[in-house]
């Protein structure tokens, strides 16, 4: 994935448009774990929509009632409070999914924002170099 900056190096976010057009051919698997309205545990792998994501991670973390078809594909999904370890690894393997998402997404996002601030950085030296050079050759 490649990720954008604005001049100040801060990370531009995809557009609504960017992000339907993303729902045609991507998804971002995730994990949800609860209690259903009767009292019974669920646990379930979302295919979720790149356009539904922030909305579904939102309700999830302020513990709204979610319907789940309404944000993507209902992967897989079991009503016990733990999830069989082979449904884990059929999730890691199928579809690389990753217990630590969002923390690897902030690494990546560090490394990609260190790669541009020395781009910039890099830039910024060439700059001055064919500006000295210049200064050199006409005084």
């Amino acid at each position: 994935m490649t990720y954008a900056f604005d001049k100040s190096g801060k990370l531009i976010p995809p557009t609504a448009a960017e992000l339907a057009a993303a729902d045609i051919d991507s998804y971002i698997i995730v994990r949800d774990q609860g209690i259903m309205q009767n009292g019974k545990p669920y646990w379930v792998y979302l295919a979720v929509k790149p356009s539904k994501y922030k909305e579904f991670m939102q309700a999830a973390k302020a513990h709204k009632t979610i319907r789940h078809k309404d944000y993507g594909k209902i992967v897989k999904r079991g009503f016990d409070k733990h999830i069989p370890l082979a449904v884990q690894e059929e999730m890691k393997q199928k579809y690389g999914f990753d217990d630590d998402y969002t923390n690897t997404l902030a690494q990546k996002l560090k490394a990609a924002r260190t790669k541009f601030d020395k781009q910039q950085e890099d830039q910024k030296i060439g700059d001055i170099v064919a500006m000295l050079k210049m200064k050199k050759l006409n005084g």
